[in-house]
């Protein structure tokens, strides 16, 4: 019997094969319009709902869904990353490897992304031993919750693609990115969390041969860096000052701890690989934004949370 639900219009949804039939946006991104502007637009808006509507049908109607890919001729790499989560934390919290099934993109260009990324096999069927195969492969797209284990497949990928740091870039990517990891299971998840999904976050390395771009990010589904810090910082900053007052300040929740507090330096310290290195961190409904290059730092707010915490950094690499 399916459920009285008040549906979407805006993603054309239907009941179609005892699924909720979902249209996915044309642009479905989560970036700032441009660099000087880190707010909400309205692209950025409809995902976000987008990923609210995804969770409320399944966690809160049971629903099944089908995700209907056909117009999209963009999809930002931080947005696949949500979604990548999304959908697989649906597969595991319900156990049903087909909770989500999706139609392609019609777009030829945009089609061959989802397959050259692995993007399509991030999302497609499947449950614990799907993520197993993805790392075992070492997909661009994963998740985990073992620091150590992933980071060396992270590296082990990025060779793969090409990538050769020397021994100080190593250094700094190392500690950035294993610190980032580290944090999942430090800060991001407290209280009643589906045994399934917790201390697991999930991210995509890829190197973009044709704008010369290495690309990491990182996204859990924790509580996010405002609400973990707001004891410590004052209460009348917005959720974008948080993230940027801990950014620049380098601390952290564990003061007490003398082998803590110096995670967000490393994670800042990555982007040393290059002065045209970019770093954008969403966290609760705040943004954080950093340009080496141009010398811009931002913060602002999104009307929707991200649900979490997600890293991404953009190194330049040729």
């Amino acid at each position: 019997m399916k459920p009285k639900i008040d549906l979407p219009r805006k993603f054309k949804s239907v009941w179609q094969n005892e699924r909720v039939y979902l249209k996915v946006p044309k642009e479905f991104c989560i970036y700032p319009t441009n660099k000087n502007h880190v707010g909400c637009n309205a692209k950025v808006k409809k995902t976000f709902e987008y990923f609210y509507w995804i969770n409320k049908l399944i966690f809160e109607h049971e629903c099944l869904l089908h995700l209907d890919f056909s117009d999209l001729v963009h999809m930002g790499r931080a947005a696949s990353v949500v979604l990548f989560a999304e959908i697989t934390k649906a597969q595991l919290v319900t156990q049903n490897e087909d909770v989500v099934i999706f139609t392609l993109p019609d777009n030829d260009s945009v089609k061959n992304m989802f397959r050259r990324t692995d993007f399509q096999k991030a999302i497609s069927p499947g449950g614990y031993r799907k993520l197993v195969n993805l790392f075992e492969e070492n997909n661009h797209y994963q998740s985990g919750t073992e620091p150590t284990k992933f980071f060396v497949s992270t590296l082990l990928g990025l060779v793969e693609q090409g990538i050769r740091f020397s021994k100080p870039e190593i250094k700094l990517f190392s500690r950035g990115i294993q610190e980032a990891m580290l944090n999942v299971l430090h800060h991001a998840y407290e209280g009643e969390i589906k045994e399934s999904i917790c201390n697991r976050w999930w991210q995509c390395s890829y190197y973009d041969d044709e704008n010369k771009i290495l690309i990491f990010i990182i996204y859990d589904n924790g509580k996010g860096i405002p609400l973990s810090i707001q004891e410590i910082v004052p209460q009348s900053m917005d959720d974008g000052e948080k993230i940027e007052y801990v950014m620049k300040s380098g601390i952290s929740r564990m003061t007490n701890d003398i082998k803590r507090g110096t995670g967000y330096d490393d994670i800042l310290k990555l982007i040393d690989i290059s002065d045209k290195s970019k770093l954008l961190v969403y966290s609760g409904k705040g943004i954080y934004y950093l340009d080496k290059a141009a010398k811009i730092s931002k913060c602002g707010v999104h009307q929707q949370s991200v649900n979490g915490t997600l890293i991404e950094w953009q190194i330049p690499y040729e």
